[in-house]
């Protein structure tokens, strides 16, 4: 039974078994590109995204659906300010730099790792997660 502190959206074993079981995200960790990352660094950027989703990002989603984006009359866009503090937890998580390489200041994850992981992002807050990936392959 899922609590209001839980992301309902998604459960943990499904997506563990999608993940190591069906496509053996493990086996990545063969390829040079990967070599430093093992299971046991994708199960704490697992754990990392998922106490973000379920503890940041999904308690604020109906208060972010009340008080949607506006425009300014200069232009600007107004965010629901509590939208500031998610933005810094998705900066401290790793999520806007998740998949580039460790020498330019990313984690240096394999794609479908990253992937997996932003779904309980999504699956907690949309608006707020498609911020940090705008941004994130905008940059790219």
């Amino acid at each position: 039974m899922s609590t209001a502190h839980d992301n309902p959206l998604l459960d943990d074993r499904d997506l563990d078994f999608l993940l190591y079981e069906v496509h053996d995200a493990a086996s990545l960790c063969e390829l040079p590109g990967f070599a430093a990352h093992g299971r046991d660094t994708f199960d704490l950027a697992l754990r990392s995204y998922r106490r973000l989703a379920r503890e940041v990002l999904f308690p604020m989603l109906r208060a972010g659906d009340a008080s949607p984006p506006s425009l300014g009359p200069g232009g600007e866009v107004a965010l629901h300010p509590a939208f500031r503090g998610a933005w810094a937890a998705l900066s401290d998580v790793g999520v806007l730099s998740a998949t580039r390489p460790v020498g330019l200041g990313g984690q240096g994850l394999p794609m479908p790792v990253s992937t997996a992981a932003s779904a309980y992002l999504c699956g907690a807050n949309c608006a707020v997660a498609g911020l940090a990936m705008l941004s994130s392959e905008a940059a790219h």
